[in-house]
Formats: structure tokens, C-alpha cells, sequence
């Protein structure tokens, strides 16, 4: 089968998408769970879970987690040796957590459909 609109072997293109004061460049990559690059503003989404609730969930995951960086709700523990991107603490108020809502419902419903038509795409590659 011809891979037409893939661009490499681990990443097929979403869309962007405003969150806070951001634009983040949402794609599908190999594998399953999530990571974004702050710096880039890129959010790979694992596309090799079992079912469509778990990208979602991957997504909500990285949108609230991007959402409580962007209003300095995250504190790393510098006291540990072994720095993991998960080596962090969330400290927020429920205002705090009403705005991370909001800001990630800014990005999650236009980016659904995509992520939706972009995760059946990539089922037919695989």
C-alpha cells in the first residue's frame, strides 16, 4: 500500500492549534502515550494504543499538562539526581484549574476531528 501524505516514518501531521498563548503542532507518532516540546511547541500523540479513548485521554493528558506549565503550576524537584520529564509537582487553585479547562477546551475541540480522521489514516498505513 502506497503511504501518500506520510511524512517519515514516525510522524503524520495533525494540525496547530491555539492553547493559552501558544500554538502547538499536534501529530501522531509510533508508539503509545505522549510528549510535547515546550521550546517547539510540538505534541506528539502515541498512536499505537488499543482504542480511540486512550488518544484522547494521551491528548487531555498533554493539553492540561502544557495548560499548568503555561501558568507556572508546575514545580520540579531539583533535589533529585535522575531528571525525568514526570519529575514534577502540580500546585494550583480551583480558579487556576477552571482557566486549564477552558485553555484546553480551546485545543481539544477543534483538534478532535483531526486527531480522529489523522488516527484512522494511520491504522490503514500501519
Amino acid at each position: 500500500m502506497k503511504k501518500k501524505n506520510y511524512l517519515g516514518p514516525r510522524n503524520l501531521p495533525v494540525g496547530v492549534y491555539k492553547l493559552g498563548s501558544a500554538r502547538m503542532e499536534l501529530s501522531l507518532r509510533e508508539g503509545t502515550g505522549a510528549d510535547t516540546n515546550l521550546s517547539t511547541g510540538k505534541m506528539q500523540i502515541g498512536a499505537d494504543e488499543r482504542g480511540w479513548n486512550d488518544i484522547v485521554i494521551s491528548l487531555l493528558h498533554e493539553v492540561q499538562e502544557v495548560c499548568m506549565n503555561q501558568m507556572d503550576c508546575a514545580y520540579r524537584h531539583y533535589s533529585y539526581y535522575g531528571l525525568s520529564g514526570s519529575n514534577f509537582s502540580f500546585i494550583l487553585t480551583h480558579e487556576q484549574f477552571n482557566e486549564i479547562c477552558c485553555r484546553s477546551g480551546d485545543l481539544i475541540a477543534p483538534a478532535l476531528p483531526d486527531l480522529s480522521r489523522a488516527w484512522v489514516k494511520w491504522k490503514k498505513i500501519k
